[in-house]
């Protein structure tokens, strides 16, 4: 009965990861996206860093959740090469995002600083 329940996943800590990637995207966006364009004022600025005083622990989070997970598995080259496609796929999918909804218009060269995020 023991090894049944060693064998399956606690969803808090899967929906805990899931939140702490939400709020690490939340951080890139504010800084890649609202501080490299300039500083907004007031109130916006106030939850500017709230949100961001909240998602810089999410980063310590996630590392430590997915350590967790992954303490018992073994290095696999395969892997890193579906995490670097996986990385540059939502880079670019946010990229876009940011483009159909912000003022700031497409570049080729943007795009694929974004893609090629990783290297």
């Amino acid at each position: 009965m023991i090894s049944s329940i060693q064998q399956h996943r606690n969803r808090n800590l899967d929906l805990l990861r899931i939140l702490s990637m939400f709020m690490i995207v939340l951080l890139h966006s504010q800084t890649f996206g609202i501080f490299h364009y300039g500083l907004p004022s007031g109130i916006q600025l106030f939850t500017v860093y709230l949100f961001r005083n909240l998602a810089i622990v999410a980063s310590n989070c996630y590392v430590l959740i997915s350590g967790y997970f992954l303490i018992k598995k073994g290095f696999k080259r395969k892997k890193i090469a579906y995490f670097a496609f996986e990385v540059s796929f939502y880079s670019a999918f946010i990229y876009l995002m940011i483009v159909l909804f912000t003022p700031l218009t497409f570049s080729i060269q943007d795009f694929f600083h974004w893609i090629f995020v990783l290297f």
